[in-house]
């Protein structure tokens, strides 16, 4: 039944000086009142009491087009996604850390964003889904990739002139790198000032660029001082010897720093600090996971290992980048790629032996090798059961060289293995959630499409029907999600 608090509006025009009654545009008449009102605020009870025919949460609303192409085709609180359906707009969630998050969510930027988008709606407003299926924060840019040759790159990335790999195409999606913006669909540098050895808290002047120190995670808070992997607080001062700091400091690398304080428990030390070791010390910051689709997209020194950059230390020469080997718990450079042609061991540099005039590892059990290699006779050969390890394209029995390794092409997920996905024309690890639905649309009546699946909505667990099932943020998420 219509109430008697709608909203009316009439509007009274002239049209050929005769007088006449009209509703402006959006507004309607009902079938139990004369004047104009706005049929989205009519209050209702079925859906048989608006004039559109639908009713929610006892008021009458839009219902949205089967298609759209742009967002003001769909209903408010609604946008226009990448397949032409109007889905709900994101909700945006703050967050330090991503455990503020829900389950297949990451912290980027201070925002809860999904691990993997189809596209622009799939993420929070403002933020867009980036050419690898990852939501971007406004003005993101990946980090700068050194490279030699076309080779280094991923697909759809060219070596620059200045060695620097840059997308063939840049747009909105595809953003340029840091220290180059996008111009005309190309990635123009962007001069910059050399820093001189001044830089802002928590980053170090090399080559005159300022870059993060990553001896203490992310780096120390400005008026804090990285101490064996720890940040402590600073006192103002230059110092020499640690007399000449004030009591409960010392002299570390030229600056007065907080001396440990010794403890048993953590409630001994100061606010803030937790007892390590029996030493109060200020707990390291929450290192984010970088997600990446191939290490290009990660900093020098990091490879992309299950979808996100990997920035342990090494324990084998597996663990480090090709062109790197792994030297006192670090990766460091100085052999040359595998394979490359060689007559005397010191040509293939550390870690290097010369074998049938090509460049391998020394080894002294497969933990020395690459995973796709075996140790035989003292040094690493490639596994005749794996893809080996590769320059160009040739040097494969099949497929293509990507990143150094003979991987099978593809043009979709049927010629792949068991466990792997065509990811842009390569086979590889399927690390992708399971989409069961793209949109509301694709669930039966009373489910809602959240996080890729049709899901019922909760208040406590014992209204979930399934065995194991717990009521995460108002929906059902079954055991092991």
């Amino acid at each position: 039944m219509l109430r008697s608090n709608h909203v009316l509006l009439t509007l009274v025009f002239l049209s050929f000086s005769a007088v006449a009654c009209g509703c402006v545009f959006s507004f309607d008449e009902n079938d139990c009142m004369s004047d104009c009102a706005d049929p989205w605020y009519w209050e209702c009870d079925v859906d048989a009491d608006c004039s559109n025919g639908l009713c929610e949460g006892n008021v009458c609303v839009a219902p949205n087009p089967s298609s759209c192409s742009t967002d003001s085709e769909c209903a408010a609180g609604y946008i226009c996604d990448a397949w032409g359906s109007c889905v709900e707009e994101q909700t945006v969630v703050t967050c330090s850390s991503y455990v503020d998050c829900g389950p297949s969510e990451l912290c980027e930027a201070g925002v809860c964003v999904p691990a993997y988008c189809y596209g622009d709606a799939d993420c929070p407003t403002d933020f867009f889904c980036d050419s690898n299926n990852y939501c971007r924060e406004p003005g993101y840019q990946p980090p700068a990739t050194t490279c030699t040759g076309d080779r280094d790159c991923p697909s759809s990335c060219s070596c620059s002139t200045d060695s620097v790999c840059l997308p063939d195409v840049c747009a909105a999606n595809v953003p340029c790198p840091v220290g180059y913006t996008c111009e005309s669909g190309a990635c123009v540098e962007v001069s910059v000032e050399p820093c001189g050895g001044a830089c802002a808290g928590g980053e170090l002047c090399i080559n005159e660029v300022c870059v993060a120190d990553t001896s203490c995670g992310a780096g120390c808070p400005s008026g804090e001082t990285c101490v064996a992997g720890t940040c402590v607080v600073d006192v103002v001062g230059d110092c020499v010897v640690n007399t000449d700091c004030d009591a409960g400091f010392l002299c570390i690398d030229g600056a007065c720093v907080q001396d440990a304080v010794q403890c048993t428990r953590s409630c001994e030390c100061p606010l803030g600090e937790e007892c390590v070791d029996s030493v109060c010390v200020s707990p390291a910051p929450v290192v984010e996971p970088v997600p990446c689709a191939n290490d290009c997209e990660c900093p020098s020194g990091q490879a992309c290992v299950g979808g996100f950059c990997d920035t342990d230390n090494c324990t084998t020469n597996a663990d480090c980048l090709i062109g790197e080997v792994c030297a006192n718990g670090q990766c460091v450079s100085g052999a040359p790629r595998l394979n490359e042609p060689c007559i005397l061991d010191n040509q293939c540099g550390l870690g290097g032996l010369c074998v049938s005039g090509k460049c391998q590892f020394v080894c002294a059990d497969e933990t020395d090798c690459t995973h796709t290699q075996v140790c035989s006779a003292g040094h690493c050969a490639d596994n005749a059961a794996g893809g080996g390890e590769c320059l160009f394209s040739a040097d494969c029995t099949a497929g293509y060289c990507i990143n150094g390794y003979c991987m099978a092409s593809c043009v979709d997920d049927s010629v792949c293995g068991s466990g792997e996905f065509c990811d842009h024309g390569i086979c590889g690890p399927d690390w992708r959630p399971v989409a069961e639905c793209m949109a509301n649309a694709d669930c039966a009546a009373g489910r809602t499409c959240v996080d890729a699946r049709c899901r019922e909505a909760c208040w406590v667990e014992t209204d979930c029907a399934e065995a194991g099932s717990t009521c995460v943020a108002g929906f059902c998420y079954g055991a092991g999600e």
